[in-house]
Protein backbone atom coordinates (compact mmCIF):
# COMPACT_ATOMS: atom_id res chain seq x y z
CA UNK A 1 0.00 0.00 0.00
CA UNK A 2 2.36 2.74 -1.48
CA UNK A 3 0.58 5.75 -2.17
CA UNK A 4 -2.88 6.95 -0.69
CA UNK A 5 -5.47 8.34 -3.40
CA UNK A 6 -7.62 11.12 -1.86
CA UNK A 7 -11.19 11.82 -3.07
CA UNK A 8 -11.29 15.72 -2.12
CA UNK A 9 -14.70 16.14 -3.09
CA UNK A 10 -16.28 13.76 -1.41
CA UNK A 11 -17.98 15.16 1.76
CA UNK A 12 -18.95 11.46 3.72
CA UNK A 13 -18.26 7.82 3.13
CA UNK A 14 -15.13 6.61 1.44
CA UNK A 15 -12.37 9.70 0.62
CA UNK A 16 -9.53 7.64 0.36
CA UNK A 17 -8.30 4.74 -1.47
CA UNK A 18 -4.83 2.75 -0.76
CA UNK A 19 -4.40 0.14 -3.54
CA UNK A 20 -2.66 -3.66 -2.96
CA UNK A 21 0.82 -3.20 -4.80
CA UNK A 22 2.63 -0.47 -6.59
CA UNK A 23 4.26 -2.30 -9.96
CA UNK A 24 7.35 -0.90 -12.11
CA UNK A 25 7.30 -2.19 -15.27
CA UNK A 26 10.49 -2.34 -16.97
CA UNK A 27 9.82 0.51 -19.13
CA UNK A 28 9.63 2.80 -16.30
CA UNK A 29 6.07 3.40 -15.97
CA UNK A 30 4.48 1.88 -13.04
CA UNK A 31 1.04 0.39 -12.37
CA UNK A 32 -1.33 -0.54 -8.90
CA UNK A 33 -2.83 -3.51 -8.35
CA UNK A 34 -5.90 -4.25 -6.27
CA UNK A 35 -6.35 -8.24 -5.12
CA UNK A 36 -9.94 -8.69 -4.58
CA UNK A 37 -12.15 -11.78 -3.44
CA UNK A 38 -14.78 -10.46 -2.99
CA UNK A 39 -16.41 -7.19 -4.01
CA UNK A 40 -18.24 -5.46 -1.68
CA UNK A 41 -19.75 -2.33 -1.91
CA UNK A 42 -16.96 -0.23 -0.65
CA UNK A 43 -14.58 -1.80 -2.39
CA UNK A 44 -16.86 -1.43 -5.92
CA UNK A 45 -17.34 2.69 -4.56
CA UNK A 46 -13.49 3.19 -4.41
CA UNK A 47 -12.88 1.98 -7.50
CA UNK A 48 -15.32 3.97 -9.23
CA UNK A 49 -14.12 6.83 -7.54
CA UNK A 50 -10.95 6.14 -8.50
CA UNK A 51 -11.93 5.73 -12.42
CA UNK A 52 -13.77 8.89 -11.73
CA UNK A 53 -11.00 11.25 -10.21
CA UNK A 54 -8.10 9.90 -11.24
CA UNK A 55 -8.66 8.38 -15.00
CA UNK A 56 -5.08 8.94 -15.57
CA UNK A 57 -3.71 6.18 -13.10
CA UNK A 58 -3.68 2.15 -14.14
CA UNK A 59 -5.54 0.42 -11.70
CA UNK A 60 -5.38 -3.61 -12.09
CA UNK A 61 -7.98 -5.53 -10.20
CA UNK A 62 -7.08 -9.12 -9.78
CA UNK A 63 -10.32 -10.69 -8.64
CA UNK A 64 -11.44 -14.52 -8.47
CA UNK A 65 -11.74 -15.02 -11.60
CA UNK A 66 -7.94 -13.53 -12.64
CA UNK A 67 -6.39 -15.16 -10.03
CA UNK A 68 -7.33 -18.39 -11.14
CA UNK A 69 -6.62 -17.77 -15.02
CA UNK A 70 -2.87 -16.54 -13.48
CA UNK A 71 -2.71 -19.91 -11.40
CA UNK A 72 -3.20 -21.92 -14.00
CA UNK A 73 -0.93 -20.36 -16.84
CA UNK A 74 2.18 -19.60 -13.94
CA UNK A 75 1.64 -21.95 -11.17
CA UNK A 76 3.27 -25.14 -12.07
CA UNK A 77 6.16 -23.03 -13.84
CA UNK A 78 6.85 -20.84 -10.11
CA UNK A 79 5.95 -23.89 -8.25
CA UNK A 80 3.21 -22.97 -5.83
CA UNK A 81 0.40 -24.46 -7.71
Amino acid sequence: EPDRFIFESILFGTRTYMPDFKVFNNDGTFEYHEVKGYMDGRSKTKLKRMAKYYPEVKLILIDTDYYNTLKRQVGKILHFY
